[in-house]
């Protein structure tokens, strides 16, 4: 440290303003040093933002009437859905379905259901799918559009970001005085 930083760190003991207890370490250096170079907790400055919520598959077919919810579960393989809805022209978020179902090494396109495709990309966090399977839903007539919308505002749900904290990690006091790491001898040399 230069002469000013080391005048800084002599007042900072000395006086210790913010109560931190330099005096109680008496003549231990390395104690006074790690205290000085301690990082502090401040509030976090970030206000805390909001995340995807989304919804179990249980929810989801909750919105559902009972006939719906029937028609849903005992709807037929994706590829049966596939042959029927493009046979009638019906194929744009068929599309988006088709692709997650072949980007999954886990789900078979001959043999999975609706359910199963709804359940992955539910777990995935696959917005996208989930809105276009509902809309082949929609479109196969297994659902209302009410139904469909009432499903959509299910699946734009938020909630706050579980990983946030009130708190982060602040400046040391050394750092918030101006001054580099301090080190025992720079404590042993103001004492």
């Amino acid at each position: 440290m230069n002469k000013s930083q080391l005048t800084t760190l002599r007042n900072e003991v000395a006086q210790d303003p913010t109560r931190l207890g330099y005096a109680a370490l008496g003549q231990n250096y390395p104690a006074i040093a790690d205290l000085l170079n301690q990082a502090t907790s401040i509030a976090n400055p970030q206000a805390q933002g909001e995340v995807p919520n989304p919804p179990a598959w249980v929810e989801v077919l909750a919105t559902c009437t009972p006939t719906e919810r029937v028609a849903v579960l005992n709807a037929d393989t994706l590829k049966a859905l596939c042959v029927r809805l493009w046979t009638i022209g019906e194929n744009a978020d068929l599309s988006v379905v088709v692709g997650f179902v072949a980007g999954s090494p886990t789900l078979p396109f001959e043999t999975v259901s609706i359910y199963g495709v709804a359940d992955a990309a539910i777990k995935a966090g696959d917005a996208a799918t989930l809105g276009a399977l509902v809309a082949v839903l929609v479109a196969d007539g297994k659902i209302t559009t009410d139904t469909a919308a009432t499903m959509a505002g299910l699946m734009a749900r938020t909630m706050p970001d579980p990983v946030w904290t009130a708190t982060t990690q602040g400046p040391s006091r050394a750092q918030a005085l101006g001054l580099p790491m301090a080190l025992a001898t720079d404590v042993q040399q103001v004492l």
